[in-house]
């Protein structure tokens, strides 16, 4: 069985925020020299939305504002998708895959504690590509399968990641499931 990764194993922490009164010009000087493509809006750790380079320019320079008159409050996304820490990578990319998100943002007693970008999943499981690909061939042609071969994936009963699922009953299980069954 393999071991479950959990978002705060492979989080950031400390991520790059703003208060929601800076201006859209303060924000931008805070990307640059945070070297960084997002910053968090939070108030007392708590966030309150999220805003891109793509945000500023979207917002203030193609609608030729005064990047020094809006505030990081008027151009922030929000509502902000965020996860508990506790939570297994695999909801965390499933969430970032659902909302179209190229970070999340981790959240712990309502407070942010950290970031996951879709780079760090793929760093930290390269086969989640790989997986995801393969459950939607799976799902497409399950009765077309053959009998014993494998698949990498989610069981179907312990919902743990396992790179050796067999079809049993028309339900994908891994070799400590299987079994279990065989025991009972």
């Amino acid at each position: 069985m393999t071991k479950k990764v959990f978002v705060k194993e492979m989080m950031k922490a400390n991520p790059v925020t703003a208060e929601p009164f800076l201006t859209a010009f303060e924000v931008a000087c805070l990307m640059r020299d945070k070297r960084v493509g997002i910053v968090n809006v939070t108030e007392q750790g708590h966030p309150l939305g999220i805003i891109s380079g793509q945000d500023i320019i979207k917002q203030v320079i193609c609608e030729k504002k005064n990047a020094s008159e809006v505030t990081a409050e008027d151009i922030m996304s929000t509502p902000v998708v965020v996860i508990d820490p506790y939570r297994p990578v695999q909801e965390a990319w499933t969430i970032m895959e659902r909302h179209h998100l190229e970070q999340l943002p981790i959240v712990e007693g309502n407070q942010l504690v950290g970031i996951v970008t879709k780079q760090d999943v793929f760093q930290m499981m390269p086969a989640l590509t790989e997986i995801k690909q393969e459950w939607a061939t799976i799902n497409e042609s399950r009765e077309d399968s053959l009998p014993g071969q494998t698949y990498s994936g989610k069981c179907e009963d312990c919902d743990e990641l396992s790179t050796s699922l067999k079809i049993v009953d028309g339900r994908l299980l891994c070799d400590d499931c299987i079994a279990g069954l065989k025991n009972e």
